[in-house]
């Protein structure tokens, strides 16, 4: 405190100023004033603030809850008032639409005060109502979120009270027979006190002109309409008269730590914010509220203040479907920024046949128990591997899943490989990143499913359609396509930052290979990103020769496409690279006929002739009812025509 503010304008004392203010008092109030640098504050430091930034062009603050929390309303307030008839342009960098939605929490600690501190009145009955609706276990989330939804309607005939007692202290003394006389006039200005259990004491004046002269003579005072001598009871009271009082303490940290919490905007309480969530979130099943065990959490929809006019939204994966359920009454224009220009001769290549999940790359027994790298691994490491090898020379990174990068070490081990690692073990690889001329990015990562859920209830949460939270088992993917949309906007950045530490836009001599099909703004839909099947590289044998047999690949499909009932059989068998027969066929569909039926059986064995497929790949590769095939499936594995390798799976014998 002797050399205040050699910092900027900061605060001094800010350890006992945030414990205030996570207690809901205000520190401008109750420890400002006292602060030895109070009036160098104002004029320099931290109080200075305010009318420092109103002043300045631009503002840059780690806080974008203020925006859009109503929590922060006064600050908001107060930070972007205009000074003159500029327009505030507010924004906020590297965002998620459902961080746009504010928490809010009420502590298992804050339900036992409200319950011991307000017992017998509105707020203790409250509290032990919520508590008692939270704390029961083994029950469904629609049924959980129901019995709070019930506590909070079963006291709306209370909400003033509630508001109120919310926004104070209820503090335990006891009326004692000690007055005050005016020694020089002899008045009478108190008959009786207040002894409060914290040790202070305050005079009860007689009337409004007994407490001003007794505030004039800086004795402590607290008014009250009607009381009995010797009567323990609760005053009701603001924390700034509490701790004017000296009945609570704020010397230090741990002093502040023992008082009560408050909602420090009677405009804003925990019932506002209860009965908010409620009104936004109509439906049991999907609402986004949570019992931590320590804690009730929930989500909110944002609430722009009235002084943001214009808010810039700066974002890698921000989808302008989950936008408008953040902002659904607002007008909302989504502008593309243009690409970095990448090195000349660095490349992205991207399948384009899959997510690849994790399963997919492993193979598992009917008890799911771990046996291997599957076919289509094996087909992906064997491809790497002999990239790896074809020049000593070139250096190789590989990040796949955690369980599939352990059974990878016999690449780890190759002088040539910086580094083989997982999705969330990225950290502190910087150099090595820029060590690799080829990184290979193997499958799409993932997250907790109770993340994807609990992002998607926050945004499709009040939809009048329920979610569903089922997954395809073949593909992994979601079959609601809301949940999906949450999962891949969530995946989307964690991809695209793996593709940025490559430094494509920097360095030369570099080469992304991303066996996953998820789109990537601004990494899949550049002329420089490649779109290959495993088959093209396969074909071409090495990376360098993959661009040319896209394009092959990419001239024949286009032929393929423009096929018409002109064209020659011959031209049919070369551009398809099929027999007479299934040329006659294709023609004779083109001109209107229908085909002739190929059996289950011939369709089924050809396909599995390069290898084993799944049960959804066939029925999507075969004409015909799913059922059916599935039946003619079961027959051939009873007659031994193939194999069933494992569930859903099968391959020739």
């Amino acid at each position: 405190m002797t050399t205040p503010f050699q910092l900027g304008n900061v605060c001094e004392d800010p350890e006992r100023c945030d414990a205030i203010e996570e207690k809901g008092g205000d520190a401008r109030e109750s420890i400002c004033p006292q602060c030895t640098v109070y009036n160098a504050c104002q004029q320099r430091g931290f109080l200075s603030q305010p009318a420092s930034l109103n002043r300045a062009k631009t503002q840059i603050m780690a806080l974008p809850e203020i925006f859009f929390d109503p929590q922060y309303a006064e600050m908001a307030e107060n930070l972007l008032k205009q000074m003159d008839d500029t327009e505030r342009l507010c924004i906020i960098d590297r965002t998620q639409a459902f961080k746009l939605f504010p928490i809010c929490e009420i502590s298992n600690k804050i339900l036992n005060e409200w319950s011991i501190n307000w017992q017998g009145v509105a707020l203790g009955n409250f509290a032990k109502a919520l508590m008692h609706a939270v704390k029961i276990n083994d029950i469904p989330h629609a049924d959980a979120v129901k019995r709070i939804r019930s506590v909070v309607t079963a006291f709306e005939w209370q909400e003033k009270e509630l508001i109120h007692q919310m926004c104070r202290v209820n503090v335990p003394g006891r009326i004692v027979k000690k007055g005050f006389i005016d020694e020089a006039t002899g008045e009478q200005l108190a008959r009786f006190s207040i002894n409060f259990d914290a040790g202070t004491s305050a005079y009860i004046p007689l009337d409004d002109n007994a407490s001003k002269k007794l505030t004039e003579r800086k004795l402590p005072i607290h008014p009250l309409p009607s009381f009995a001598l010797d009567e323990n009871i609760k005053i009701v009271m603001s924390m700034q008269q509490a701790i004017q009082l000296g009945i609570y303490r704020v010397g230090t940290v741990k002093d502040i730590q023992r008082l009560p919490t408050i909602s420090p905007d009677i405009n804003w309480t925990y019932w506002h914010q209860l009965k908010f969530f409620f009104s936004h979130y109509t439906r049991d099943a999907d609402a986004p509220i949570r019992w931590t065990g320590k804690k009730l959490m929930f989500w909110m929809p944002p609430v722009l203040h009235p002084y943001v006019k214009r808010l810039m939204l700066m974002s890698v994966n921000l989808s302008e479907q989950h936008l408008r359920r953040a902002f659904p009454d607002e007008k909302i224009e989504v502008r593309l920024s243009e690409p970095t220009t990448w090195v000349k001769g660095n490349k992205v290549f991207q399948i384009r046949t899959g997510f690849y999940p994790q399963k997919s790359i492993l193979e598992y027994n009917d008890n799911l128990d771990f046996i291997g790298i599957s076919k289509i691994g094996q087909r992906f490491f064997h491809g790497i591997y002999a990239e790896i090898e074809q020049d000593p020379n070139i250096n190789h990174a590989i990040i796949t899943y955690k369980s599939v990068a352990a059974q990878l070490s016999y690449l780890d081990r190759k002088e040539n490989v910086s580094f083989v690692t997982h999705f969330q073990d990225l950290k502190g690889l910087n150099t090595a990143f820029e060590e690799a001329n080829v990184v290979w990015i193997i499958g799409t990562p993932t997250l907790p499913q109770k993340v994807i859920w609990e992002r998607s209830q926050i945004l499709f949460g009040n939809d009048k359609e329920p979610l569903s939270y089922e997954e395809d088992t073949e593909s992994e993917q979601y079959i609601d396509q809301r949940v999906q949309s949450v999962y891949e906007q969530s995946v989307t950045p964690k991809l695209a930052r793996i593709v940025q530490n490559t430094k494509l836009d920097q360095l030369p001599n570099k080469k992304v290979v991303l066996l996953s099909s998820m789109a990537l703004p601004q990494i899949t839909d550049r002329k420089e990103t490649i779109l290959f099947d495993w088959e093209d590289f396969e074909v071409a044998g090495r990376l360098d020769k993959l661009p040319e047999v896209v394009t092959t690949r990419e001239k024949f499909e286009t032929e393929r496409d423009n096929l018409t009932v002109e064209t020659s059989r011959e031209k049919v068998e070369y551009v398809l690279g099929c027999s007479s027969r299934q040329a006659n066929r294709v023609l004779q569909k083109l001109r209107g006929g229908k085909p002739l039926r190929i059996p289950f059986r011939e369709q089924i064995i050809s396909l599995l002739t390069d290898g084993e497929k799944r049960t959804a790949e066939l029925i999507e590769a075969i004409e015909g009812h799913p059922k059916a095939i599935k039946n003619e499936l079961g027959r051939l594995v009873h007659t031994g025509d193939i194999v069933k390798v494992r569930w859903g799976v099968y391959t020739l014998p």
